[in-house]
This record gives structure tokens, C-alpha cells and sequence, in this order.
């Protein structure tokens, strides 16, 4: 699956969820032309998770779980509470009929992928 290029300028300039999950995945994942920076995913994530949005949670999850190179050790017990609350939220998040058109294909598609990804304990 080809990713949807974001303006990165655009969302640094946004406090919601969905724009830290982007910022962060892009570093994390080198999306957008972003070079891999894992601290600056890190901290995208955290401001995600913070902000409450369940995709930060569950990125989060998945860099506890496989670790985000000498950034952050892998921690088992972290990945899989973070993991078990992302899920239903997900889900919700879904089901929302107030979230933008984007948004929500952007969350179905990698809900699949990231579901794929934490089975097979892999980075996407």
C-alpha cells in the first residue's frame, strides 16, 4: 500500500492527535521525505498519546515493543498495555462520524497494516 503524502509544515502547525501520529510515523518510518529521526518519533507519539489520540497509543505500544533503536529499549509489559488499550479505541475512532474524510482512510488503512505488523512483530 503507497502511503498519503502529508505538508508536514501544516501539521506542525496543528495540536491534534492525527497530525502527531503523521509527524511521528514520518520520522519513524521515513515518510514524506523525512530522514529517520527515532527521537523525534518518539516524541511525536508521546504528544499523541498525550493528546489521547488511540494511534500515538498504539505506535507507542509497538516501539516498546520492538524497541526504537538506542532511543527506546524494549519493554514487553509496556507494549502490551499500551497494545490492549489502542485496539477498542481504534475502533471507535472508526466508527466516529465527526473525523475527516482522510482521517478516517488513513486509520482503516493502517489499522489492517499495524493489526498485520504486531502479529508478526515487525515494523511496517
Amino acid at each position: 500500500m503507497k502511503a498519503i503524502k502529508f505538508n508536514l509544515n501544516n501539521l506542525l502547525n496543528k495540536n491534534t492527535g492525527f497530525a502527531y501520529y503523521l509527524l511521528g510515523r514520518s520520522y519513524d518510518l521515513e515518510e514524506n521525505n523525512l530522514q529517520q529521526d527515532y527521537t523525534k518519533a518518539l516524541y511525536y507519539y508521546q504528544k499523541g498519546f498525550e493528546n489521547g489520540y488511540p494511534l500515538c497509543t498504539y505506535s507507542l505500544g509497538i516501539s516498546y515493543e520492538l524497541g526504537l533503536g538506542d532511543v527506546l529499549d524494549i519493554n514487553k509489559i509496556k507494549a502490551n498495555e499500551l497494545l490492549i488499550n489502542a485496539y477498542p479505541r481504534i475502533i471507535e475512532l472508526i466508527n466516529n462520524p465527526n473525523i475527516d474524510e482522510i482521517e478516517k482512510i488513513e486509520i482503516c488503512n493502517r489499522s489492517l497494516l499495524l493489526f498485520w505488523a504486531w502479529k508478526n512483530k515487525t515494523r511496517l
